[in-house]
């Protein structure tokens, strides 16, 4: 169970309760990043806990990315992947956080759409990856702050 200021962060950058009723499908990376920080806030104990969320927080802000290979945008899709030069970033950031580097790769470069009936998942572009990445980054800078300020 999350504590209290973990569920209040997650549930900010997720933008939970901000969708009104009716509206457009929207995509929602965001919601990813935010069970990712949801997952670490649970393994956000003992003593060096601030200084593992400090590192993760600092290696993801370094995950970088770049175009997929030539099969993937000769489809016409504008699919983003980690760049090899930041593969060790993620690697670190995904042990900091508790989560397999695989699942946090698909969290930043993968775009979920919800429909009222289905979830669709699409490549997301080196631009939408790196929104990603940084909403990632917000929501685990707010449940530090969040920690922080609750001790």
């Amino acid at each position: 169970v999350a504590p209290p200021a973990a569920s209040r962060a997650a549930s900010h950058a997720s933008g939970e309760g901000t969708r009104k009723r009716g509206s457009f499908p929207r995509p929602v990376h965001r919601i990813r990043s935010a069970s990712i920080a949801t997952a670490a806030a649970a393994s956000l104990d003992g003593p060096d806990a601030v200084w593992r969320c400090v590192a993760a927080v600092l290696h993801v802000g370094n995950i970088s990315f770049a175009d997929a290979d030539e099969q993937s945008r000769g489809r016409g899709e504008a699919a983003a992947r980690v760049a090899p030069a930041s593969r060790a970033s993620l690697e670190a950031a995904a042990a900091l956080l508790e989560v397999g580097p695989a699942e946090l790769e698909t969290a930043l470069v993968k775009v979920s759409l919800h429909t009222a009936s289905e979830v669709v998942e699409m490549a997301s572009s080196c631009e939408q990856a790196a929104e990603a990445r940084d909403a990632l980054a917000q929501a685990l800078y707010e449940l530090l702050f969040m920690r922080l300020v609750d001790t």
